[in-house]
Formats: structure tokens, C-alpha cells, sequence
């Protein structure tokens, strides 16, 4: 089955904070996914 989704190297900073570093994330019809980090 293809993806419906892909992501490749995704990163996110709030000023000097780097707080997602090079996530990967493919994903399928019918998934549901989620990125929690240490604070929720």
C-alpha cells in the first residue's frame, strides 16, 4: 500500500531551542499516528 503521507527530516526550533531534531514519518491510509515528546 503508498503512503498517503511522508515526511523526511523534519525539524522545529523555538528561537535557539531546537525541540524536533530529523524526525522520519511515512504513513498509510487507515493510520493515525502522533509524536509526543517529554513534556506532552
Amino acid at each position: 500500500m503508498n503512503s498517503i503521507l511522508e515526511i523526511s527530516g523534519l525539524r522545529k526550533s523555538y528561537g535557539p531551542l531546537e525541540v524536533i531534531k530529523g524526525v522520519d514519518l511515512s504513513m498509510k491510509p487507515g493510520e493515525v499516528v502522533s509524536i509526543i515528546g517529554s513534556s506532552g
